[in-house]
């Protein structure tokens, strides 16, 4: 995800150069220098932290199959059910569900950072101006638990609710993109419908085909571990599929037992 981001904000650059003249840069600038030098460098050493902290990784991917005969019959006899017979769900398919989240967190990444740069153009702000400094700073403070908040609502079929942080955080960059829109329309030259209904799209085919590289990969390369967990043999491998929740954390098990949630759909 994160060098599909770095190379969806290049494309962002594109897109949006006839706007913001400081966006209009060469080919092997873009390429060389942010792609695979700055943003290769920050992704490597970003991931290199979280392994010596002891971080969890997340990976996002379709639900993997259930491993148990019982619970593929179950699946397949359930599949064309509603998800409960008083509320029908006509949107159901968690693998269309996932990949409508990830591209929904792609684009609202990309609109908080063109905030930034609309937000410096509009105000005319100086890059070195102490605001834009400490708004990188808080923006990134702030994504740090809404990007969980999000992962859960998406992962967790048992989570219904989208998180406070995460609606503030689409809350905090609506309000700074009707900011640049009211004070800088006059400012801006006229928007091309035609590149940007181009790039919307694309990004919808990339996210796509990032989803499936990302299932791909983690297929052919990853190796799983295998532990025995309450006399089941239970893969240790952290994904997000919900079916393997029960090895994520006991605390997470522990409280659904309180809660008097039922764990079929975890075994």
């Amino acid at each position: 995800i994160c060098w599909y981001i770095s190379i969806s904000w290049e494309l962002t650059e594109v897109v949006f150069a006839h706007l913001l003249p400081n966006f209009q840069e060469c080919w092997w600038d873009a390429l060389f220098l942010d792609i695979i030098l700055c943003n290769g460098l920050g992704i490597f050493c970003g991931l290199g932290i979280c392994k010596m902290l002891e971080m969890r990784t997340f990976y996002w991917e379709s639900i993997k199959n259930i491993r148990t005969t019982r619970g593929k019959f179950k699946r397949a006899v359930l599949q064309f059910t509603p998800e409960s017979w008083i509320k029908v769900d006509w949107f159901n398919s968690f693998a269309i569900r996932r990949i409508i989240a990830l591209y929904l967190f792609i684009m609202i990444w990309l609109a908080s950072e063109l905030n930034t740069f609309f937000l410096k153009h509009v105000f005319a702000v100086d890059t070195s101006h102490p605001v834009v400094f400490w708004r990188i700073i808080l923006i990134g403070l702030i994504s740090a638990p809404t990007i969980r908040q999000y992962y859960v609502y998406v992962t967790d079929p048992k989570v219904k609710r989208l998180g406070m942080q995460c609606w503030m955080f689409c809350a905090v960059t609506a309000l700074e993109a009707a900011v640049c829109l009211k004070f800088g329309r006059h400012q801006l030259p006229s928007l091309k419908l035609t590149l940007v209904c181009a790039w919307i799209l694309i990004l919808a085919i990339g996210t796509v085909f990032c989803v499936w590289l990302s299932v791909w990969n983690s297929n052919t390369f990853l190796s799983k571990g295998v532990r025995i967990q309450g006399g089941l043999k239970r893969h240790c491998y952290l994904d997000s599929s919900f079916e393997n929740l029960g090895t994520i954390g006991e605390d997470v098990r522990r409280r659904r037992k309180e809660l008097r949630m039922s764990e079929s759909d975890v075994h």
